[in-house]
Order: C-alpha cells, then sequence, then structure tokens
C-alpha cells in the first residue's frame, strides 16, 4: 500500500529526507511545499534551494508561498495522508495542521525537548553539549512542543562543527524516516509529550552573534569557532580589522597574560582566553593583510622597501653596467 505523503523543508537537510522519501516504494510523493527563493549568485542570478533543485530535477510538484496559509485550499485538495516536514522555515496554521488523516511528523534537530527553535545545531555545539540528536515528533502549533514520537542521538566532540553535524544528521533522519514510516502512518501513534520544565530554545543567530569573546575558557571558544563554521564564521578583532576564524585548537600553553592577549610562540599564533590554557589558530583569514600590522611596523616596512627599490635602482644603473663591461 502506498501512502500520499507531502514534504515541506528548503535546505541541504531536507533535501536529503526529501531523497529518501522519493525513493521509498510506501510513498507516493504528491507534492513539496518549500520557502520562496532568496538566494542570488555574484551576477543576480536566482539560486535554488536544494530542495527546489530536486524538484525540478525529479519532476515534483512544487509549492513556494510567502505564507503556507496562501495555499491551504491547494493541500487540502491533494488530500495527504501525512506531512513530513523538516527546517521549512515557516510556523503552520491549525488548518494545515488539521488536513492529513495522520498528522504532521516534523525532523527536528535536537533531543526535545533541549533546544526548540531555528538553530539547534549551532547551539548544541554553543552550550558544550557531549550529544544532540533527532527527534520525530506530532507538529502543533506551538513551537517544536508536540508528542515526541521516536528520538535517536549522536555524539558530539571538540572537532564537530554545525557543518558536519548537519550533515550526520541529515542521514540520520533519513534513516529514521526509512526505518519508523509505517509506524508514522498508524492511527494509533500518540507519542510521549516532552517535559515543559527541560525546556530550552536555540533561535537564530544573529549576524552580530559570531564575534568570539575571549573571556571565557578555551573550551567555550573552541565549541564557538566549530558552532560558527560554515555559516556564518566566527569573527576576532585585531587592530580594528576583523578577521574570520575558521579552526582553533586548544593548547597546554600556560601564560599569566591578560586573556585576549595574542602572543607568538614558537612561530604559532596564539590568544590567550584564560590563564589556564591558550588557543593556536588553524585557519585565518582577513583583507588585507597587511592591515594586521601596527603602524610603526608600517613604517619601517616602508623604509625597508625605499631601501631596496634604491639599491636595485643603482645596481641596475651603474654597478651592473660596470660589471658587464669587465665581462666583455
Amino acid at each position: 500500500m502506498k501512502y500520499k505523503v507531502m514534504f515541506f523543508g528548503t535546505p541541504e537537510i531536507a533535501k536529503i529526507v526529501l531523497e529518501t522519501l522519493f525513493n521509498m516504494h510506501e510513498v507516493d510523493l504528491i507534492a513539496v511545499v518549500s520557502q520562496p527563493d532568496a538566494h542570488f549568485d555574484r551576477k543576480k542570478n536566482v539560486v535554488y534551494s536544494p530542495v527546489k533543485q530536486f524538484c525540478l530535477d525529479h519532476n515534483i510538484k512544487l509549492f513556494q508561498p510567502e505564507k503556507i496559509k496562501e495555499i491551504e485550499e491547494e493541500i487540502r485538495i491533494l488530500g495527504p495522508d501525512i506531512i513530513i516536514t523538516c527546517a521549512f522555515g515557516q510556523f503552520i496554521n491549525q488548518g494545515i495542521i488539521d488536513i492529513p488523516k495522520y498528522k504532521i511528523v516534523n525532523i527536528h534537530a535536537s533531543l526535545l525537548p533541549k533546544l526548540r527553535g531555528g538553530a539547534p545545531i549551532h547551539y548544541a555545539i554553543l552550550n558544550g553539549e557531549l550529544k544532540t540528536g533527532i527527534t520525530l515528533m506530532h507538529t502543533i502549533k506551538k513551537m517544536d512542543a508536540g508528542n515526541i514520537l521516536f528520538q535517536r542521538s549522536l555524539e558530539i566532540n571538540d572537532c564537530t562543527t554545525t557543518k558536519s553535524l548537519t550533515l550526520e544528521l541529515a542521514n540520520l533522519s533519513a534513516l529514521m524516516i526509512k526505518e519508523h514510516f509505517l509506524e508514522l502512518v498508524k492511527p494509533n501513534l500518540v507519542g510521549i509529550q516532552q517535559d515543559e520544565n527541560s525546556v530550552s530554545f536555540a533561535y537564530n543567530i544573529q549576524k552580530d552573534q559570531n564575534i568570539i569573546n575571549f573571556d571565557q575558557p578555551a573550551f567555550f571558544i573552541n565549541r564557538f569557532v566549530n558552532a560558527m563554521y560554515d555559516k556564518p564564521i566566527a569573527i576576532m578583532q585585531y587592530n580594528g580589522v576583523s578577521i574570520k576564524v575558521y579552526q582553533v585548537k586548544i593548547t597546554n600553553q600556560k601564560s599569566c597574560q591578560k586573556p585576549g592577549t595574542i602572543v607568538i610562540f614558537k612561530n604559532q599564533l596564539k590568544k590567550l582566553p584564560t590563564l589556564v590554557d591558550s588557543l593556536r589558530f588553524i585557519f585565518l583569514q582577513t583583507f588585507p593583510l597587511i592591515y594586521l600590522l601596527h603602524r610603526s611596523q608600517l613604517l619601517g616596512i616602508f623604509f625597508a622597501l625605499c631601501f631596496l627599490v634604491r639599491f636595485f635602482r643603482d645596481f641596475l644603473l651603474y654597478y651592473l653596467p660596470i660589471f658587464l663591461r669587465k665581462l666583455s
């Protein structure tokens, strides 16, 4: 027996789940809903989301409403047995929640009730969690507050980044949907209510939230840099210049310098977040690099360049001709 399924989602993590649904024999994928086009390349051409591109490549019916309520009647006419959502990005109104026979199942990238909201992957790393995971839950009007149906966890270590964890959770989501789909379409599936006393939130990361605060233990600075990779990328300030920090490593070097001090140790750039440990920068980026230098250093470089220019000028005009005459 095949079940009529609609899927709501937009980014890469959702595309991986959509691909799994598309290839399942039990699924009749009748339509997909995704966010409107919002990204453009340098030539101002529209860049399609991963979900939209997959739909175009496989001739799947696609809706892209500004507000999901706009297509409530179309969804009602299509009559899905179940709607599965993953990183969709819009609140779903009660009218649509009531349409599918087997409800709406949301794939949420945390172990609920922890980290409700739009950035659970970032905050699992930021908060120093040792594990996170995927929750399959029933959607209700309140954000991420529906009954928990199934959960599975993954470990987080000091090298885990938002980019790597997103891929792991995407693959886990697809696996869970494949394993539990026939259970999701059972009419007596109720799940477990969330403990409201254990709720925490993970609201979307804002543009000004990616600046590193060095007045904290190195463990959390390392987690911060990892959480900001690969979007929006952690930033540190030095001499009024913003420097992108892609990766750091905690070292055992001790120092009594003030937290946030930049030092050179064995030709390695380090910054001291605490009096106990320090960080070694693995990969930095700034434009242009010369702005990292102090004015006094720039002045020294300027005079050195002037000396070299004068030296080569004299060499070419006077010494080279004399040398060539002696050879001849």
